[in-house]
């Protein structure tokens, strides 16, 4: 013992205590403990069997309206004709139903078990509490550290605000991530390194099968940086063929984990390239596009101070377009991990430090394109995605392992009196000191801090006049719960160096204050309408919602009461040079919920082929030209606008008029089908530019890119008509009179076939993105039919994938071996 010390004083140790259970009573802890942060985070889920309904939610619950619709009807949904012309419906993971396996069990729960309707996403959150327990177990924690490391991880905001604003697929995906990097450390350095490898192939797999692309490769990029510590460790103590055995392992880990995922990734993999995120120039995102939500370097203080540029929604003032929460990772997290920099010295906080950095770094996108641009331009496949601040969940994870580490070293050596420098008692009592005073100053300057913040050109340039009050209000009462919980964990700290509280005592407290820190700053993630008191900003609501967000209006009503096929143009809601595919109601989807095809719809992956052409008819809109070749050849029979549109003596009648809502009529538009007897080939750029001409007339000519495969005559006479639609086939009957061109207005993508008379007939691009066939004379029934042999044959590869790993993993043992470290 140290002289001069006293020691620390006896007692219960709540720690001590549960680090000395055992087997099933220290996994039933767990299991509890975990639960009861969940129930502390999302009460009205977990016991009055509520949901969240965000703004993001409506996009996908149309999707999934029309694929139940046809699951109802007895076959499987991967086409969806009521936006954009048509667009893949699986591929573009919009509705992906029976392909994660998990979702099996929380179906059963719910149905039979009465489980909340939430538990598909509950059990997720719980899943990655588990699985950070056991991350941190692995590298070394006790097994109380690591149950803290468990809970945090769930209530990071940032992890929280993923499923409380429509993004479940992201967090089911997250939630897959620390037992990926637990069974690479397996692979690495464990004893039963098959048996590792092989469940994380199943892991892997199962991750991609959730649908967020973004998040898996994210998990590969944290393998990928443990596979390069690890492999120069091995490598300087020279075990290089224990390096090799290592790198074939993951090797055929990730190989098995795509072939679980190939029924999903194959497909999603073959859409990219016809999409926005990979049909460009580039074969990827535009530049801007992908890098809009960036997080600027100064915007970092938000990781400790949530308030620092408005928290979010309207009383945001930072860099990003818009943002709902701060990437709050909790003052006590923040103070361990700093501690983590003096007291640990070793290859895990190297691995951790640099994994955070590299996050961090690989958020800032634009803001630092030192670093981002070479990633974007040369690392495989990064092009495809946006919203660099998405990889900050990475992170998190990579802090909350370090604070796990550091906390325990910090207790170890505050017992045995090691404690030096600035973490000493002395150096920890100023600093307490110093905390105090700045939060007595804070309490005495309230008012003159809300008016400092109201005064910054920043916040008058970026928030609303009549939000500026509640931004500076905020802002002030935030500084103060900062600066208190602040002041109470360095409390804390300096009680533990000091030894005047037992470490595990030390230890409780400050996860207690570090949660219930989080849980604080979570409240305005889960129920937003209580800090910006606006009821249409509220998340939580009971399930009943979600078929009244999906009822159409009356409007929606009366376009799917008028016979034929057609299509609609939402008239966007903004003055005309801000006409754009983003600008409501052109991005509103529930127009599919009534059955009523549009032009317009949201979705991130669209084609890239109807993206091009949307843009040459916004542009020409927006600089006061009328594209109404392209409406026409579209259909676009009626123009919704939420705005009087046209004078009472234009071409386009006023059809129907309710309060705010004005439907007009287009004469000159074409039907679904029509025959045309002239044609052009040109190249795609020309034919785009022709299109946008006023001179074009897709009544009279089409504009191909090849030549038909049959003299064309005269369209005189020929008809057809639809005798059965559904989302992945047309069947039709058509009459021609003499060869000609059938155009049929849907768009065109390879997965589509047609047959003639039950014989396969070449499909031909018209007008850039249209489907069209040629047509001898005489009486036909033609079929086009969405055929996708990657899906097929897909399915049997995830099957027999699934099947081999899982009989590889029961096969290497009953248990997997401790990682080392």
């Amino acid at each position: 013992m140290t002289a001069g010390r006293k020691p620390v004083r006896g007692g219960f140790d709540p720690i001590d205590a549960f680090d000395a259970l055992g087997g099933w009573k220290r996994g039933l802890v767990v299991a509890v403990f975990l639960f009861v942060v969940l129930s502390l985070l999302f009460p009205e889920l977990v016991f009055q069997n509520r949901i969240f309904v965000a703004p993001d939610v409506k996009a996908p619950l149309s999707f999934q309206t029309v694929g139940r619709t046809a699951l109802a009807e007895g076959y499987y949904p991967l086409w969806n004709p009521y936006l954009f012309c048509g667009m893949p419906s699986y591929a573009s993971l919009a509705y992906t139903p029976y392909v994660y396996p998990v979702s099996y069990l929380t179906h059963l729960l719910y149905t039979y078990a009465k489980f909340p309707e939430m538990t598909w996403l509950l059990v997720h959150y719980l899943l990655a509490g588990i699985g950070t327990y056991f991350l941190a177990r692995s590298f070394g924690a006790r097994p109380s550290i690591a149950l803290l490391a468990g809970a945090l991880l769930m209530s990071m905001p940032n992890y929280v605000a993923m499923g409380a604003n429509g993004h479940g697929s992201k967090a089911c995906a997250v939630a897959w991530m620390p037992l990926a990097l637990l069974f690479t450390r397996g692979v690495l350095g464990g004893k039963r390194r098959i048996r590792s490898a092989a469940l994380l192939a199943i892991v892997l797999g199962f991750q991609a099968l959730r649908g967020h692309i973004q998040i898996s490769y994210y998990t590969y990029l944290l393998i990928g940086l443990l596979l390069v510590f690890e492999t120069v460790r091995l490598l300087r103590g020279g075990a290089r063929r224990e390096a090799l055995a290592g790198l074939g392992l993951l090797v055929a880990a990730g190989a098995f984990a795509l072939g679980i995922a190939a029924v999903l990734v194959l497909p999603v993999r073959d859409y990219a390239a016809w999409s926005i995120r990979g049909g460009g120039p580039g074969g990827g995102l535009d530049y801007g596009y992908a890098t809009q939500w960036s997080l600027h370097p100064r915007e970092m203080l938000s990781f400790v101070f949530p308030w620092a540029y408005g928290y979010g929604k309207a009383t945001y003032w930072g860099s990003m377009p818009f943002t709902d929460y701060p990437n709050y990772i909790g003052i006590p997290v923040a103070l361990c991990c700093l501690a983590g920099l003096f007291v640990l010295r070793d290859r895990r906080a190297w691995f951790l430090v640099a994994a955070a950095g590299a996050a961090t770094l690989i958020s800032f996108g634009n803001h630092f394109p030192l670093f981002f641009d070479p990633l974007f331009r040369f690392l495989p496949y990064f092009d495809k995605f946006r919203v660099p601040v998405m990889i900050l969940i990475v992170q998190q994870l990579a802090l909350v392992i370090l604070a796990a580490l550091a906390l325990e070293e910090f207790m170890r050596r505050a017992a045995e009196g090691r404690l030096s420098g600035v973490l000493a008692p002395a150096a920890l009592r100023w600093i307490l000191v110093a905390c105090a005073a700045v939060l007595l100053l804070a309490l005495i300057g309230g008012e003159a801090i809300r008016e400092g913040v109201l005064a910054r050109g920043a916040v008058r340039a970026r928030v609303r006049p009549e939000w500026l009050q509640a931004a500076a209000g905020g802002y002030s009462a935030d500084l103060l719960r900062t600066l208190f919980v602040l002041a109470a964990a360095v409390a804390v700290f300096y009680a533990a160096a000091a030894r005047r509280l037992r470490g595990g005592l030390a230890t409780a407290v400050l996860g207690v204050i570090a949660l219930a820190d989080l849980i604080s700053v979570n409240g305005a993630v889960v129920r937003p309408e209580r800090t910006w008191k606006r009821e249409e900003y509220r998340l939580i609501r009971p399930p009943r919602y979600l078929q009244e967000l999906a009822r159409p209006d009356e409007t929606q009503r009366w376009l799917a009461g008028r016979e034929g096929f057609f299509r609609i143009f939402p008239v966007p809601a903004a003055q005309i040079g801000g006409w754009g595919h983003s600008v409501f109601p052109f991005s509103d989807n529930s127009y599919m919920n009534a059955g009523v095809f549009s032009l317009g719809g949201y979705h991130a992956a669209k084609l890239k082929n109807y993206q091009d052409v949307m843009d040459v008819m916004f542009a020409a809109f927006n600089r006061g030209a009328f594209p109404l070749p392209i409406l026409n050849m579209l259909g676009a029979r009626y123009f919704h606008s939420r705005f009087a549109l046209f004078r009472q003596d234009s071409p386009f009648p006023l059809v129907l008029e309710r309060e705010g809502s004005y439907v007009y009529e287009n004469p000159q538009a074409l039907p679904r089908i029509f025959f045309v007897d002239r044609y052009r080939v040109l190249p795609r750029p020309r034919i785009l530019e022709t299109i946008a001409s006023e001179g074009f007339d897709p009544a009279g000519e089409a504009l191909l890119e090849r030549e038909p495969p049959l003299a064309v005559e005269s369209a005189a006479g020929s008809t057809a008509e639809i005798v059965d639609y559904r989302l992945n086939s047309i069947a039709l009957r058509a009459r021609v009179e003499r060869p000609c061109i059938m155009v049929l207005s849907e768009i065109d993508y390879p997965d589509w076939r047609a047959l003639v008379g039950g014989k396969p007939r070449p499909i031909l691009t018209a007008n850039y993105c249209l489907r069209a066939i040629a047509l001898e004379a005489g009486e036909h029934d033609i079929l086009f039919e969405f055929h996708s042999p990657v899906i097929r044959r897909s399915l049997a590869l995830s099957i027999a994938a699934l099947a081999l790993a899982a009989l590889a993993a029961a096969a290497a043992g009953p248990r997997p071996g401790k990682a080392v470290g």
